[in-house]
């Protein structure tokens, strides 16, 4: 066991200064990177700062909801295009935030003008609907009508005058946003609804943890969503029913809100990380502002950015989409300014010298390779709520500075998942290894390999190096034996 001696003992027998103590090996990470809000622009930018000032939210989030809703509007119009690539404007945002941080009221000012259309969209449907019934009984009764006095003419004849009436067509359901849905839910939504949706949901864990994404469907549904960010056809066929479903130009935005113990979950899943699920996600986990939330008198419904904000998403849905006769959008293209083109070019640039093994990215890959896409289709959505005809240089560098922030953002919580747990596992082996020294305050590896919590991993010669080296860094330990590759093989357990 090992012995508490005094530092100013310890350097009477010594003779030696001794080393400062330890630190503790978990502390308060640093802070996320900082939502650039000003880079939303006059209407989305101001009326973030809005919701943020006003719920008293973290600009990110309040950022997060606003830019959600931007794109859910932008998609119904335009495509972004640049050379021979084409994309939607589409964005899926996800953001990570603990219960009580007020995500479900950020959400909800920003959705208002969506749910407030919705709402209104939805009554006229129901009358639209009951008119629907009783055209199509109509068009029933006249087309047996027309059977039973043509009992004696020929097929051909008999659809001929059938083919004068003039089948009603049902009424497109307007809905257009979804809390939970399961992927064939949407699909079906998309059939017989708005060809333009989202998919919001302040408390995602329901989704994620609901039928869409059991261990069942989870590949099927991430894939499936992953086609329609990526703006593909929907063709689905179910030899069990018959059922067949080929749907184009069909889009899908999404806010996902969920807490920091799902999300380690979901940012760490192999299946969504392998699949490309997560690498399409716009992510923040900006730092809580609980304990500094003071009562404060506001009133957001007044305010004239809110007001002004509202307005315009609600011209954009009134705005008709212009759709084919299967319910497909016709979408316009745009493109970047001569300058925009090049600021995004070198920014796309920059992230590939990145990804190179001496870069800041391999480790991210597949976030970092949609990031440049990401920037585009953010801009796109500036230029269309915006309504410039081309995306503009300004509208360019914004977008950029967004994607930057979501690489580092991304960046940030890899980093911090990956270090915490190493941390955490040195943390939980020194804990061990404080009562498993030997009588002079030693362990070797053999010890350590054999006995060690499992949880820490430190049963291998790799991890158990690397956490005791953490424990060495930190001022816990300090190696006294090497083997003959020069690795550390034995330490000293530091008390003071």
């Amino acid at each position: 066991m090992t012995m508490n001696i005094s530092p100013h003992l310890r350097e009477a027998i010594t003779g030696r200064e001794q080393p400062p103590e330890p630190e503790p090996l978990i502390s308060k990470s640093e802070p996320c990177p900082e939502y650039p809000v000003e880079a939303l622009g006059d209407v989305l930018g101001n009326t973030a700062l809005k919701i943020s000032d006003c719920v008293q939210v973290p600009k990110a989030l309040a950022g997060q909801s606003v830019l959600s809703v931007a794109a859910l509007v932008a998609q119904s119009f335009n495509n972004v295009r640049f050379d021979s690539m084409t994309c939607p404007v589409s964005l899926f945002c996800l953001t990570v935030a603990e219960s009580g941080d007020r995500k479900s009221s950020a959400d909800r000012f920003a959705l208002k003008p969506v749910v407030d259309w919705q709402r209104e969209k939805l009554k006229e449907y129901a009358d639209q609907e009951k008119q629907y019934r009783i055209d199509l009984k109509a068009y029933k009764t006249s087309e047996q009508a027309l059977i039973n006095a043509n009992k004696k003419r020929s097929q051909v004849e008999l659809s001929q005058k059938l083919s004068q009436l003039v089948e009603p067509a049902p009424p497109v359901n307007p809905k257009i946003i979804s809390r939970e849905p399961t992927l064939e839910g949407l699909q079906k939504g998309f059939q017989s609804g708005n060809p333009s949706q989202g998919l919001f949901n302040d408390e995602a864990g329901q989704f994620f943890g609901g039928h869409a994404m059991n261990k069942d469907n989870l590949l099927k549904t991430a894939a499936g969503l992953s086609k329609l960010w990526d703006g593909d056809a929907i063709d689905r066929t179910r030899a069990g029913d018959g059922e067949s479903i080929y749907l184009e130009n069909r889009r899908l935005s999404a806010h996902l809100m969920i807490q920091p113990v799902i999300a380690n979950e979901i940012l760490t899943d192999k299946v969504l990380l392998g699949q490309g699920f997560i690498a399409r996600y716009l992510i923040a986990y900006p730092d809580s502002l609980a304990g500094t939330r003071l009562y404060k008198q506001s009133d957001l419904s007044s305010d004239p950015y809110f007001l002004n904000y509202c307005e315009l998403i609600t011209e954009l849905l009134n705005r008709n989409a212009s759709t084919d006769e299967d319910g497909n959008l016709i979408l316009n293209d745009i493109s970047p300014s001569d300058e925009a083109r090049m600021v995004w070019i070198d920014a796309y640039n920059r992230i590939e010298r990145q990804l190179g093994k001496d870069g800041e990215l391999p480790h991210i890959k597949p976030t970092a390779a949609k990031a440049a896409e990401n920037m585009l289709r953010i801009a796109g959505v500036f230029a269309t709520i915006e309504d410039t005809p081309e995306i503009t240089l300004e509208q360019m560098q914004r977008a950029i500075l967004l994607g930057r922030y979501y690489l580092k953002s991304f960046l940030w919580i890899v980093d911090k998942g990956q270090e915490n747990k190493l941390m955490v596992q040195a943390n939980d082996l020194l804990e061990w290894v404080k009562t498993n020294t030997d009588k002079d305050g030693f362990i070797s590896i053999s010890v350590i390999q054999q006995k060690a919590p499992r949880g820490t991993g430190a049963r291998t010669a790799k991890q158990a190096r690397k956490l005791m080296s953490i424990l060495t860094e930190y001022g816990h330990t300090t190696a006294i034996e090497r083997n003959r590759k020069g690795d550390p093989s034995k330490w000293k357990l530091i008390i003071y």
